[in-house]
């Protein structure tokens, strides 16, 4: 009986002191992308909940062994905290809905963005939202006052995934699962653990509005002829233009971005990138497909470009993907 009132106290107090954190996240700055025309508008439909049910209840170390030595009380717990319904509000899913209207709104693209109509649709499922943190504990306490607890918080870590459809009436136009992670610092404890599962979402968020971006400028491309996208390139080279490759850096960590002339292939200037796609293996220099800020280009424009480039730079088709290595100016290649 003494172990179970013990036992329960503790998980109470656990409980009790837990912080909730909002889910309602502040867009990044604006993207900077091309005009589409006339801008379609936007229906944001409310998220749906399909984290685990472990997810949504939480969970914590169990009691690895709980002993009443005379006057002393020995105990240890080992395992993993997760985050439950005390470290998020109640409010979680109406902050999720208003965050993603938020940085859709930021796109630009849209005549508007609204929870209520629109002519394309977006649905959203909440897959995970989860943060972690493995704690080994050992404590002793006396019935006279004393105690001595030793703990061993490792470095928490967050996840969210989130599963997104576009349509425009009731037929799918694209579906993509976007993740966010993120490691939180030694600062981190049990009852501040909301915060880190709200950076990871702050990260799945912004992989969401990039890759919605990406699909409506290639709905805006769609029927494009490709000799019309090389004919623009075209006319572009008579005064000089510019085109972006990357290099995956070798910890995978992110990309460097470098501007070039063509067909002078001279570097215009060059920057690190996080939190795009890798495309590509570390080392290698890849005509990208994405813009700086992370935004695909569209398929046709990407193959315009690159057949563009092929007249003055030697380019190597990637495996099995629509991208192509940047292997320099034709003049100055020597195999």
């Amino acid at each position: 009986m003494m172990f179970r009132t013990a036992a329960a106290l503790l998980v109470l107090g656990l409980a009790a002191c837990t912080q909730p954190y909002s889910m309602l996240i502040a867009a990044p700055a604006p993207l900077r992308l091309p005009s589409v025309g006339r801008p379609p508008s936007l229906y944001v439909r409310p998220p749906v909940d399909l984290r685990p049910q472990l997810e949504r209840d939480g969970d914590r170390p169990r009691v690895k062994y709980f002993v009443f030595l005379g006057l002393t009380f020995v105990s240890a717990s080992r395992g993993t905290h997760l985050t439950g319904p005390g470290h998020f509000l109640p409010t979680l899913l109406p902050e999720l809905h208003q965050s993603l209207l938020l940085h859709l709104r930021s796109t630009g693209l849209f005549a508007e963005v609204s929870p209520a109509r629109g002519e394309l649709s977006l649905e959203t499922e909440l897959l995970h939202l989860v943060a972690a943190q493995y704690q080994d504990e050992e404590g002793m306490a006396t019935l006279g006052g004393g105690s001595f607890v030793d703990t061993r918080n490792f470095l928490p870590h967050g996840t969210a995934t989130l599963r997104l459809r576009l349509r425009r009436g009731s037929r799918l136009l694209a579906e993509r699962v976007v993740r966010g992670t993120f490691l939180g610092g030694p600062e981190v404890r049990i009852w501040n653990l909301g915060q880190v599962a709200r950076q990871a979402l702050a990260q799945a968020l912004a992989q969401a509005r990039l890759q919605v971006a990406s699909w409506v400028l290639e709905q805006a491309y769609a029927g494009t002829d490709g000799a019309r996208m090389r004919a623009h390139y075209g006319e572009e080279h008579e005064k000089g233009h510019t085109f972006f490759a990357h290099l995956v850096k070798r910890d995978r960590t992110g990309v460097v971005f470098t501007e070039l002339h063509c067909p002078s292939g001279r570097v215009v200037r060059s920057q690190e990138v996080t939190g795009i796609p890798l495309v590509g293996s570390p080392g290698e220099w890849i005509v990208s497909p994405y813009d700086p800020q992370g935004v695909r280009y569209p398929v046709v424009v990407y193959d315009g470009l690159t057949q563009h480039l092929a007249e003055h730079f030697v380019l190597h088709r990637l495996d099995q993907l629509a991208a192509f290595h940047y292997l320099g100016a034709k003049l100055t290649y020597v195999k």
